[in-house]
């Protein structure tokens, strides 16, 4: 949540392609190598392989922290790599909520749950993108009591990692948007 809110968010759409790239780049190759060697190396069935590559092409902002304590989390360096750690923690829980999601389903036909899950996290993402800035910039017009404030602000967050929970989205993904 505070990855995402110390971003800025002009920012992010002006370097959009980089952030894109470097973040699919950090994905996509520890993703591919992590599936072939868990295949090939370790002899793991293609869904076991796509959970292994899922674990480890995920990385995360544990020293965060440690860089805002320094001030330097307004470096284009950081935030390049802020963007990148969220698409690729991103791309990483909707594969494994794919995976998880798809070796629960007891029908059939994956296509019911591919299509559900689909409209599932496009109804969410866009409802999160588009609706809660312009409820957040109603909210922050007409109230100017910080308790409030807090209050909504902690709401949202709650609101949106629960809803991302419903998706079938870790939490954290929700909490990301919020702060966006």
């Amino acid at each position: 949540f505070l990855a995402g809110l110390e971003m800025n968010f002009r920012d992010l759409r002006k370097k959009r392609l980089k952030f894109i790239v470097f973040g699919l780049l950090t994905f996509l190759i520890p993703f591919v190598c992590s599936y072939f060697a868990g295949i090939h190396l370790l002899g793991y069935s293609p869904l076991a392989s796509m959970l292994l590559a899922c674990i480890l092409s995920a990385n995360t902002l544990i020293a965060y922290p440690i860089v805002c304590k320094y001030g330097l989390q307004k470096h284009p360096s950081v935030s390049l790599s802020v963007g990148s750690s969220m698409i690729a923690l991103t791309l990483s829980l909707l594969i494994m909520a794919a995976i998880v999601g798809q070796a629960s389903d007891k029908s059939d036909d994956g296509i019911t749950f591919w299509l559900l899950f689909i409209v599932k996290v496009a109804a969410f993402c866009c409802g999160a993108i588009l609706l809660l800035p312009r409820i957040t910039r109603w909210f922050f017009k007409h109230f100017a009591d910080s308790v409030m404030l807090y209050i909504y602000v902690l709401s949202v967050l709650f609101l949106c990692a629960s809803v991302s929970e419903m998706c079938g989205l870790e939490g954290i993904f929700g909490a990301f948007l919020a702060g966006l």
